[in-house]
């Protein structure tokens, strides 16, 4: 079966795709980034797949050079360290085969057949233009969920209390907005789930009271006792505070029952 190829209408459709993906891929990355370098990184990609198409070469050989041209992609839009252009690289591949399964689906989905080589032509502009904007959306949602996760990951603490004896180790999210303290010694106050020392005995005359201000302006507050020693724990580097009040709270601090504590910003 003959199928008429237009070049150049082959050649802006890949360059179109090319320079959406390098540019996410560098937006992703948080490289800074030259249109006229992702224009060029995008023509040289659109050229290549020409290429393949009308020379015909082994499938090991084909798959080499399609790496090496996208490594040279990144390297013409990034030209960066080593280390942020093979995430680049990385990158841009997985963008590459998300794009092209939800292509895939799309045929198949109109069709009811996949396609039977490893090239998709003559694809409707407007299903092109849906596939890049469902692209972007899905990629965009996992691009902030990882970097929120990498954010947050880098506040959690493994936390040692010692309570006069009775140590409980909890894990423990650094609130940079809480600067909770107890106002007659100046202490930074840990807030902890009750259920951590539910069956720690706490005298009266060790108590304290720390008083505190909702979001909504309503006062309470919470009841308290010194730590006998506190030690954090972040990644490999382990260090302690002599000093520290410990807070007692009835509810859930995580939804999700990721930590048990919260560190007031005094703490470190």
């Amino acid at each position: 079966m003959l199928m008429a190829i237009y070049l150049d209408m082959l050649i802006l459709e890949n360059f179109i795709v090319n320079y959406f993906l390098v540019t996410l891929s560098c937006k992703t990355i948080n490289i800074k980034y030259s249109i006229l370098r992702n224009i060029i990184a995008a023509l040289i990609g659109s050229l290549s797949c020409a290429f393949f198409i009308f020379f015909y070469m082994p499938v090991i050989v084909q798959g080499i050079l399609k790496f090496l041209i996208a490594f040279l992609m990144i390297f013409i839009a990034m030209k960066n360290k080593i280390s942020n252009m093979i995430k680049g690289f990385f990158t841009l591949l997985v963008y590459s085969m998300v794009l092209a399964g939800i292509c895939i689906f799309f045929i198949y989905t109109e069709k009811g057949v996949l396609p039977q080589n490893t090239y998709i032509i003559n694809f409707p502009y407007k299903k092109l233009l849906i596939v890049m904007m469902i692209a972007y959306l899905l990629v965009n949602r996992v691009v902030i969920y990882i970097k929120d996760r990498i954010t947050f990951n880098s506040l959690i603490y493994d936390i040692e209390i010692n309570l006069k004896g009775n140590k409980k180790t909890v894990t423990a999210f650094l609130d940079t907005g809480n600067e909770l303290r107890e106002p007659v010694t100046n202490l930074p106050v840990i807030i902890v789930e009750d259920n951590v020392f539910n069956k720690i005995d706490l005298k009266k005359e060790d108590e304290f009271l720390i008083p505190y201000k909702v979001v909504n302006g309503k006062n309470d507050t919470l009841k308290g006792v010194k730590a006998t020693s506190i030690k954090l724990f972040s990644k490999s580097k382990s260090f302690e505070i002599k000093e520290g009040i410990i807070a007692f709270c009835n509810t859930n601090l995580s939804k999700s029952g990721e930590y048990k504590a919260l560190l007031s910003r005094g703490i470190l």
